[in-house]
């Protein structure tokens, strides 16, 4: 039987698991990786930062967002994969910041938090994902 423990971490993982895919799959395909990059780096001029920088920087986070999405919901690597969300997170964290220091966090927090409670959990709780089957 699935405990409470577990059944929280599984609920947990596949939200993010799904925030992060449909943020990443809205990048990609919806908005375009190119026109991310154009409305960063236009807010960005005035740093003087290179415009590829910000192409580069767009097209590595969101494909991480829309990938991990998936590995996360499938319980793949969850603690490999999150550690790389996390770092994703904190670029992400100082390129808004750049823009406007007083940011609104309502996207941002909650992904945060829920990132921040899979790696506090600890591996017994890891239960219903494919890490399970390849152990």
């Amino acid at each position: 039987m699935i405990e409470n423990q577990e059944l929280a971490f599984v609920f947990v993982r596949l939200i993010l698991g799904i925030l992060f895919f449909f943020q990443g799959y809205d990048k990609v395909f919806r908005i375009r990786i190119h026109n991310v990059a154009e409305e960063i780096s236009m807010q960005l001029m005035r740093l003087r930062f290179p415009k590829q920088l910000f192409i580069a920087a767009s097209f590595i986070t969101s494909y991480i967002e829309l990938i991990a999405g998936i590995l996360i919901f499938a319980g793949l690597f969850v603690n490999t994969v999150a550690l790389i969300l996390c770092i994703n997170m904190i670029l992400v964290a100082f390129a808004f910041s750049l823009i406007n220091p007083i940011w609104d966090m309502k996207i941002y927090l909650p992904r945060l938090l829920l990132l921040i409670f899979l790696l506090c959990v600890p591996e017994d709780w890891h239960s219903w994902g494919l890490d399970q089957l390849i152990k």
